[in-house]
């Protein structure tokens, strides 16, 4: 059953995207056993997240095919990740023990792993998610994420003021100024970055309330702005904050820093699903979808979701009354 494309051939045909869901939901359920169901709800589900970026419905879809085929693990992981961009991270680390107790398969063991142990750092779990990241590492030596992040672990706990000073020691030396926190590092790589997320890892552990962990985490951004688990950390923090202002001039920063095309697209598309399903707040998500249509049409650079991302910014325009540009916007798709 090729689910995705009968959704990408009736939606041409409606303006009411959730009866064609519904009612391809229906189909699906009507197959004659739980496997087939299982995935063609998996494929509805990736028509959800990255046709109509649809993420709460995706989960829906990913979780219904797990409990049908309890082996679609692919369904397990993609209802997990949805639950990471929300920042449930509870809930994220009692889907990955489902998943690491019925995993089969040794080559997900790294990214399972690894994916855990993340969780756990992230929930302030450090002695816990050392023995997984180092697993994670030894399962896969060349991943420079899995050892980034393994090496964020590796200092005294005891003594970690000490352990923080060595850090910022290396990153004086490193960036040729005294003080790191005043260095430009903007695009210097995923070396300098990884180096300032581990100083920034020993005070979210350690002391969290410390003034210089934002800025550290700024910094690892400049010198990477495509550093998922730094974003991640930032946007967080920011959040729980309410600094919710700060996290928009962030992303702009980073977009503004990526110049190859297709990946700064991806990165507003992705900047609009975090503000859609995390942060909550459409008329975010509308401006940076925005900027994605304007790039994209521009370039001639296609996404998938952009009919989607198009709807999106025209139901806030409409809703806030600004509706400038929208129809030219659809006359250059």
């Amino acid at each position: 059953m090729e689910v995705n494309q009968r959704i990408k051939a009736r939606l041409k045909q409606v303006q009411d995207w959730n009866a064609v869901i519904d009612e391809v939901e229906q189909e699906v359920m009507s197959l004659p056993d739980a496997s087939q169901q299982s995935l063609a709800l998996f494929e509805l589900a990736r028509a959800n997240e990255d046709r109509l970026l649809d993420k709460a419905r995706a989960m829906q879809c990913y979780q219904k095919a797990f409990k049908l085929d309890q082996s679609n693990l692919i369904a397990l992981e993609c209802a997990r990740e949805i639950y990471r961009d929300m920042a449930h991270l509870e809930m994220v680390l009692k889907l990955m023990g489902l998943e690491l107790r019925a995993n089969q398969d040794p080559a997900r063991a790294g990214s399972l792993n690894y994916a855990y142990g993340t969780a756990l750092l992230n929930s302030q779990q450090i002695d816990t998610a050392k023995d997984y990241l180092a697993a994670a590492a030894n399962a896969d030596p060349s991943n420079a994420v899995y050892q980034a992040r393994f090496q964020e672990t590796l200092y005294d706990r005891g003594n970690w003021e000490f352990a923080l000073e060595n850090v910022l020691n290396q990153l004086a030396a490193f960036t040729g100024g005294e003080d790191p926190m005043a260095a430009d590092v903007a695009l210097r790589g995923d070396q300098v970055a990884n180096m300032y997320m581990r100083a920034a890892r020993i005070l979210q552990q350690e002391s969290p309330e410390d003034p210089r962990l934002l800025p550290l985490l700024f910094k690892a951004l400049d010198a990477e702005p495509r550093d998922q688990e730094a974003a991640f950390v930032t946007d967080t923090i920011l959040a729980a904050g309410g600094h919710l202002q700060h996290i928009q001039q962030l992303q702009d920063r980073r977009a503004s820093l990526v110049e190859d095309t297709e990946s700064r697209i991806a990165m507003l598309v992705e900047f609009g699903n975090i503000w859609q399903v995390r942060l909550q707040n459409p008329d975010m998500a509308a401006y940076f979808y925005r900027q994605a249509l304007d790039l994209g049409y521009g370039e001639g650079v296609a996404f998938s979701g952009h009919i989607a991302a198009y709807r999106n910014v025209k139901t806030a325009a409409v809703s806030s009354g600004a509706t400038e540009g929208v129809v030219e916007l659809a006359e250059r798709a």
